[in-house]
């Protein structure tokens, strides 16, 4: 399992997939004594880390992450644990534009 400390939580990171196929990373709280210290129960959602773009076609390994807002930093995170490499193309999505990566897991 790709683990990540993402806002506090230890993170177990998941590969899924959205209805229309496209990759999906969840992330769920992990079962480790930082967590249970903080009360945090383990199998708990965190966040998904991507963002779905029906109208896009992705390659099999690719998706979009949602790097911002309240998920501002989690494309580091992820990066920086080997799970997602950027591609450098940027995708709009209305009001931002969210990184394209290959998904490595």
């Amino acid at each position: 399992m790709n683990t990540v400390h993402f806002c506090g939580y230890d993170c177990d990171v998941r590969k899924i997939q959205y209805p229309n196929q496209q990759l999906a990373l969840e992330l769920v709280a992990s079962d480790t004594k930082n967590n249970s210290q903080q009360g945090i129960i383990p199998g708990e959602p965190v966040c998904v880390a991507t963002v779905c773009l029906p109208d896009f076609k992705f390659k099999p390994h690719q998706s979009a992450i949602r790097d911002y807002s309240e998920l501002a930093g989690i494309l580091d995170v992820l990066e920086e644990a080997k799970i997602v490499k950027r591609t450098g193309q940027q995708l709009p999505t209305g009001y931002v534009s969210v990184p394209v990566v290959n998904v490595l897991i």
